[in-house]
C-alpha cells in the first residue's frame, strides 16, 4: 500500500469520525432541548465541540501532495546522508589503521636514530683516537728523522 492510499484511508477515517461527532452534537442539542436541567452542564461542551468540528473538517480536507513530495525529497536526502555516513565511517577506520601504522613506523625510526646516534658517538671516539695515533706517528717519524740525521752526521 503506497503513501497516497494510506493517506486516503486516514482521511476517510477522519471524515467518518467528524460525521459521528457532528451527529453526537446534534443528539446532545436535542437532549438539552428535552431535558432543560442538563442545559448548564452540556451546553458549553457541545457548543465548543460543534464550533471545532467545521474547522477540523477543513484542515483534514487539505491537499497533502506538496508535503508528501517534500517528505519524499527529505527521505531521499536522508538515504544519501546515511550512505555518506557509512562512507565516512569506512574512511575513519582506514585513517585509524594508518595512524596505528604510522605510530609503529615512528617507533622503528626512533630505534634507528638511537642506533645511529650510538654509531655517531663511536665515530667521534674513533676520530679522536685516529688523531692521537696520527700525532704519535708524526712524533715517531720526527724522532726517526732526528736519529737518522744524528747517525749520518756523527757516526761514520
Amino acid at each position: 500500500m503506497n503513501g497516497s492510499a494510506k493517506q486516503d484511508l486516514a482521511a476517510e477515517g477522519i471524515r467518518q469520525c467528524i460525521s459521528a461527532l457532528a451527529a453526537l452534537v446534534d443528539a446532545l442539542h436535542k437532549l438539552i432541548g428535552e431535558y432543560p436541567e442538563l442545559r448548564d452542564k452540556l451546553l458549553a461542551v457541545t457548543e465548543e465541540l460543534g464550533n471545532a468540528l467545521p474547522g477540523f473538517a477543513t484542515t483534514t480536507a487539505l491537499d497533502y501532495s506538496g508535503l508528501e513530495k517534500r517528505l519524499s525529497a527529505v527521505e531521499a536526502k536522508l538515504l544519501l546522508v546515511v550512505h555518506e555516513i557509512a562512507s565516512l565511517k569506512a574512511d575513519v577506520a582506514a585513517l585509524k589503521s594508518d595512524v596505528a601504522q604510522l605510530k609503529l613506523d615512528m617507533v622503528e625510526v626512533r630505534t634507528m636514530l638511537r642506533e645511529a646516534w650510538d654509531i655517531f658517538l663511536t665515530k667521534e671516539e674513533f676520530h679522536k683516537e685516529m688523531n692521537k695515533l696520527t700525532w704519535r706517528i708524526y712524533s715517531w717519524m720526527a724522532g726517526l728523522v732526528a736519529a737518522t740525521y744524528l747517525i749520518a752526521r756523527y757516526v761514520h
